[in-house]
């Protein structure tokens, strides 16, 4: 009898066990075939996006895409709504360099992007400083910068495609907020329905792991981000790319191109007083706290392994972008983009705060030290504009309300900093 009642408990049990193993299954079998799925197929472009994979840069705009629009059309902008020949959201200059011409490239992320008025961001107001100070000289200030992108996006983009552009000078725009922690040798950001994955890694080690290794959970994490930020970018909404914005031949921009006179559209500093120091919709508070926790890993005393590890990697990556540009007969300068947070106390003061973090754990000044440190070491020159921000007069709000970049303040006092800066090295001047 008792014999009996055992052999049912065990078939019982085995049957559970069985049942178990099924339902656990189900989701590893799942997992394994979206894998296989998102391996196989390419989702990575959409009609909306004007981005594309690039083997170089992982991401980045293709010469003559369409780009949304979101600016009225202006009489001098025969290119509204695209790209230009080289892929950039800038003035249509000539893929050639004419002769005697000072040809500048910038390399960059959002900072030097810039918003819908892309003529009154930082790299065109810094041009119309050169274009205003050397009135007998050809300038051309070349705007390659992207979203998102670190440094080891603007290497693989001046190693690939920014070397062919011939330029005198290159400036390198470090971001401190973001660029290093997003300096990983193993990363590489994927695109999801031309939505670019996020850039910071340093959620844990095993989402990391995760996701260095596995496509499905890449495309997870653009998801993610995607629904937590879709409604802080009320500027974006309804930006898909118009259709009706009627396409361009390379040989129509060709021709655009040397057609264009960048003196007849110069800005003047008379115009530019009047205008509104605030160029952006502010993030909701949830999303600016999630901003700004995400960045302190980059001011922590105590070093995490993965800190040491993308410290490693931007000096490697520095190295690398300077030897390439003196092959090319050219001089790379970086300027150094401070973050809110080290200008703002009161923004320092809620984060930690908020996080529930002592003050005694960071240095906020620790990036620009160990940056400027890796700039000497490799004779790089560099300007940073930390001190210059942080002894603005307190009433000149420098940083656009609760969104992370400057407002049209900080880019003309950038432009103005960066112009002396270069005004020092032999190739600016007339």
């Amino acid at each position: 009898m008792k014999k009996r009642i055992g052999q049912r408990n065990m078939g019982w049990i085995k049957r559970m066990f069985n049942k178990i193993l099924i339902l656990m299954s189900i989701p590893l079998i799942t997992f394994l075939l979206l894998e296989v799925v998102l391996r196989l197929i390419d989702f990575s472009t959409a009609a909306t996006s004007p981005l594309v994979s690039d083997h170089f840069t992982d991401y980045r705009i293709p010469p003559l895409a369409r780009v949304y629009p979101m600016s009225p059309k202006l009489e001098w902008d025969p290119l509204h709504g695209h790209a230009n020949l080289s892929g950039h959201r800038d003035y249509h200059y000539r893929e050639d360099k004419s002769p005697g011409t000072l040809r500048i490239l910038m390399l960059g992320d959002s900072f030097l992007y810039g918003s819908d008025l892309f003529h009154l961001h930082f790299a065109k107001l810094f041009e119309d400083r050169l274009l205003r100070r050397f009135p007998g000289r050809p300038v051309e200030v070349l705007n390659s910068a992207l979203w998102g992108w670190t440094t080891r996006h603007e290497s693989g983009y001046y190693r690939h495609y920014g070397r062919h552009l011939d330029p005198d000078i290159v400036i390198l725009a470090y971001y401190v907020g973001n660029d290093t922690s997003a300096n990983q040798p193993w990363a590489k950001d994927f695109l999801f329905m031309g939505i670019p994955e996020p850039n910071y890694f340093e959620a844990s080690a095993l989402w990391n792991t995760l996701r260095r290794y596995s496509h499905f959970v890449r495309h997870a994490a653009i998801l993610i981000a995607y629904y937590k930020t879709a409604d802080d970018y009320p500027s974006e909404k309804g930006a898909a790319v118009k259709h009706d914005t009627p396409s361009l031949t390379h040989k129509q921009a060709q021709k655009i191109a040397e057609d264009f006179d960048r003196r007849y559209v110069v800005i003047d500093e008379k115009v530019l007083d009047k205008l509104s120091p605030e160029t952006a919709p502010p993030f909701s508070e949830p999303m600016w706290y999630f901003i700004q926790k995400r960045m302190l890993v980059n001011y922590e005393k105590i070093q995490s392994a993965y800190m040491r590890s993308a410290w490693s990697h931007t000096e490697q990556l520095l190295k690398e972008l300077k030897t390439g540009i003196l092959k090319d007969d050219a001089s790379l300068y970086v300027l150094i983009i401070p973050a809110e947070i080290q200008i703002d106390e009161g923004l320092k003061e809620w984060t930690l705060k908020k996080s529930a973090l002592s003050q005694a754990e960071f240095d906020f000044d620790l990036p620009q030290k160990r940056l400027t440190h890796i700039l000497s070491r490799l004779d790089i020159p560099y300007l940073d504009l930390l001190g210059t921000f942080r002894s603005a007069p307190e009433d000149d709000t420098l940083y656009t309300h609760r969104e992370t970049h400057w407002n049209l303040k900080g880019m003309r006092l950038a432009a103005e900093e960066l112009e002396k800066a270069l005004l020092k090295t032999t190739k600016l001047h007339p």
